[in-house]
């Protein structure tokens, strides 16, 4: 028997997505289940299994994964999807935010291979204000190792446009991303409303972000320091690094002013 529905979470990123896929890893009372393929966040194994730039793949890359290995992944991670998609269950919830990433005809397949195992597919995503998205990105960048040259910018139509285009029975869900607007302010407790299931206990909300003496010291760090993509030890003594040094938990983001215009009018149109 077919599973009834799977719930397609696709970000997008700086939205509460390693929240979601924190709580609801493992989850699974029977009839609906978060699907297990070896990484809570389910946008390695499926941008590696659906996309031909796989080899090239920015985790891939900064740990070091040799091209063999990347492909020797793929593989696997598709027979875990496989497994999951032949499991007897009602709904079926896979995350990933790096689903934005993959080229039109790559959510086509990746549809395609759902539609074989189930009756609809609800596309859910949350949207973050544009301004807010470049001060956390920024962040988040700068503690990846990159070196900022230029303002991120939230390209709402290449993340979301092609979903629009290829899911329309039912039409993807965006929603925008305002703790204020959540049950407790917490974007797991909305989420976990939409799909229908019980928050399970728990659950937290996750945040990183660092502080602005941090990133001012990480970013001249990035630009002077020794780099770690492409090395696995030093990508993992990088992430011990933030991790246990420079990470401040508590501490709200800093808003880096920035022109958004443009970008807004896109939101409104794919609202």
């Amino acid at each position: 028997m077919p599973i009834d529905e799977i719930v397609l979470h696709i970000g997008m990123h700086k939205t509460g997505s390693t929240s979601i896929q924190s709580s609801l890893n493992r989850y699974d009372d029977g009839e609906i289940r978060y699907a297990h393929l070896h990484h809570e966040n389910h946008s390695i194994p499926i941008y590696t299994i659906f996309s031909e730039s796989r080899a090239s793949y920015h985790i891939h890359r900064r740990r070091g994964v040799s091209e063999d290995d990347v492909l020797k992944n793929a593989g696997m991670w598709k027979q875990q999807l496989l497994a999951e998609l032949d499991k007897d269950r009602r709904k079926l919830i896979i995350s990933g935010e790096d689903l934005c990433y993959l080229e039109k005809d790559e959510v086509e397949s990746f549809r395609e291979l759902l539609k074989q195992h189930c009756n609809r597919i609800t596309v859910i995503a949350y949207v973050r204000d544009p301004v807010s998205f470049v001060s956390s990105e920024t962040q988040e960048l700068i503690k990846s190792g990159a070196k900022i040259t230029d303002v991120p910018h939230p390209n709402y139509r290449s993340r979301f446009e092609k979903y629009f285009e290829l899911f329309d029975d039912p039409a993807p869900k965006l929603y925008r991303f305002r703790r204020e607007d959540f049950p407790n302010s917490s974007i797991v407790s909305h989420f976990c409303g939409l799909i229908g299931i019980e928050e399970p206990t728990g659950t937290k909300e996750i945040n990183s972000s660092m502080s602005l003496e941090a990133v001012r010291l990480l970013d001249t760090f990035n630009r002077h320091g020794v780099q770690a993509d492409g090395d696995a030890r030093l990508f993992k003594a990088r992430h011990h690094f933030l991790g246990s040094r420079l990470i401040d938990r508590q501490s709200q983001n800093r808003t880096v002013a920035a022109s958004a215009t443009a970008e807004r009018k896109v939101l409104a149109h794919l609202s």
